[in-house]
């Protein structure tokens, strides 16, 4: 599976999420979903700056000026929506 983020930001063409691409046999490069990050209403999603792949979690920095953390998320299963974990 292939994760990318989008610049985000407010607006309308603001991409606030990660899509998940196919990245084996046939549906090769076939969108999964344009919503992999499945967050409580608590969390708000703005500008995700990176990703990183460790301990069997996704980080990824919310990097815009009033929502700068750092989220994890538990590694998905079908159909590809990570679950938000708290860090404490």
């Amino acid at each position: 599976m292939l994760l990318v983020t989008f610049h985000g930001g407010s607006g309308v063409s603001g991409i606030n999420n990660v899509s998940a691409y196919s990245t084996s046999g046939d549906s090769y490069s076939t969108l999964l979903t344009a919503q992999a990050l499945d967050t409580p209403e608590s969390v708000t999603l703005s500008e995700l700056r990176a990703m990183f792949l460790a301990n069997n979690m996704l980080y990824v920095a919310n990097g815009a000026k009033s929502q700068s953390t750092v989220l994890a998320f538990a590694l998905p299963a079908p159909p590809h929506r990570l679950s938000h974990m708290p860090l404490h």
